[in-house]
């Protein structure tokens, strides 16, 4: 019974599967190309739906551009603005610049002359100092300072006098030689000479060649100090080196300082 009843279920397969079968190739095709259109038509809706979505996001952006088109004119004119008014303070302070720059700052102490234009300390170009010596020096003066570059020919120097100011010679060439009190020094060239104020001393360049120097001192007074017996008579004369009467003469006329720089 057992296996007349598994066969009978086992036709009742067949059977189905059987009826299954007797389709056709033709079938087959029509509803694979049924399935086809039938995706086609989905798609196209889909892509219609989306078509009919997207000119209204457009417009949504159209409407931002529109506002922000409108707003934005006054916003680039006071950029326009902002920007064209640092340029104008710009200009104003560059042709400052171009006045102050015109000012003389830096000077050449070997060959120092008097400019045209306007200069930071006050110019004397190279000139004898005084007559109680042999000295001839340019001079700069600022507001507490004076500098130049002095000359003494060889052999001679300046007698023994005073001023309120201290002094530093700096020997750029030559032999200087110092009298400071009862005390002599010889300062050749790259050594400095400090002579402190009020002090009584002497300088002279040594018989070797002509001294040149660099002075530094303080506005307190000028650049020559007034000798201890008052007379300006002439330089002094190291041993072997006395002028004659002319040149004695010579030696004691000196440019005084022009008022004008």
């Amino acid at each position: 019974m057992a296996k007349s009843l598994k066969k009978k279920k086992k036709t009742a397969r067949h059977r189905k599967t059987a009826a299954r079968k007797p389709r056709t190739k033709k079938a087959v095709a029509k509803r694979k190309t049924a399935k086809r259109k039938t995706a086609r038509k989905t798609a196209a809706k889909k892509r219609a739906t989306k078509k009919t979505k997207k000119p209204k996001k457009a417009t949504r952006k159209k409407t931002t551009r529109k506002k922000t088109a409108k707003t934005s004119p006054a916003r680039k004119k006071s950029k326009k603005n902002a920007k064209k008014s640092p340029k104008k303070a710009s200009k104003k302070p560059a042709k400052k610049t171009a006045s102050k720059a015109k000012k003389q700052f830096v000077y050449n102490l070997y060959d120092l002359k008097p400019s045209k234009g306007p200069t930071s300390g006050t110019i004397i170009a190279h000139r004898k100092l005084s007559g109680k010596s042999t000295t001839e020096a340019c001079q700069l003066t600022g507001d507490q300072m004076l500098i130049g570059i002095a000359h003494k020919r060889r052999g001679t120097g300046s007698k023994f006098h005073t001023h309120p100011n201290e002094q530093f010679n700096f020997v750029l060439k030559g032999t200087l030689r110092v009298d400071i009190g009862d005390q002599t020094f010889y300062c050749p060239a790259g050594s400095v000479a400090h002579i402190p104020a009020g002090a009584v001393h002497s300088t002279c360049a040594t018989g070797d060649e002509d001294a040149m120097f660099f002075v530094c001192k303080d506005t307190r007074h000028g650049i020559s100090g007034p000798p201890i017996d008052g007379k300006e008579d002439g330089a002094r004369y190291l041993p072997g080196f006395e002028p004659t009467e002319g040149q004695r003469e010579k030696d004691a006329g000196f440019d005084p300082i022009p008022t004008k720089s």
